[in-house]
């Protein structure tokens, strides 16, 4: 096992229902906020994301929500080879999880809040194309939307 998988392996137990984990691109900045760490990755984001899909799946107790940069959608490979592709895998990786896009900025300022109280676990890859970031929000593996309105309409 690599290194930054060790890392995120063992991590992995600690985090639950509001902590993220961000699987970023290699000019991501480093965040001094002290509920963030960040491990080094020398992969790129794609197949970061495999693996730590694979993880979480494989640990039951979390389940991704998966938020991309808007940005990404309007590159094209005349702006910036090889986007296309990598845009391409990283929706395979994703597959049928819950996905939503939204502004580079307002995910930042979003996890910048969040990051306040919930810890954030960053993964740094390789990849140098812009906008190519995964957030990864946790929710409950085990509870879910419906059953958790089912319990708030029952205690009135």
């Amino acid at each position: 096992m690599t290194d930054w998988l060790t890392q995120f392996s063992t991590y992995l137990p600690r985090l639950g229902h509001r902590n993220w984990i961000l699987i970023a691109d290699a000019a991501y900045p480093e965040q001094v906020a002290p509920g963030v760490t960040t491990v080094v990755a020398d992969a790129p984001v794609d197949e970061v994301l495999n693996r730590v899909l694979t993880k979480i799946q494989e640990s039951g107790h979390v389940s991704p929500m998966v938020l991309l940069d808007r940005e990404l959608e309007f590159i094209s490979d005349d702006l910036c080879p090889g986007v296309l592709a990598l845009r391409s895998s990283i929706r395979f990786e994703i597959g049928q999880l819950p996905c939503s896009d939204a502004a580079h900025d307002s995910i930042l300022e979003m996890l910048a809040m969040e990051g306040e109280t919930y810890s954030v676990f960053v993964i740094k890859t390789n990849t140098m194309i812009p906008y190519t970031s995964v957030f990864l929000r946790l929710e409950c593996g085990y509870w879910d939307a419906d059953r958790e309105k089912y319990l708030r309409e029952v205690m009135g």
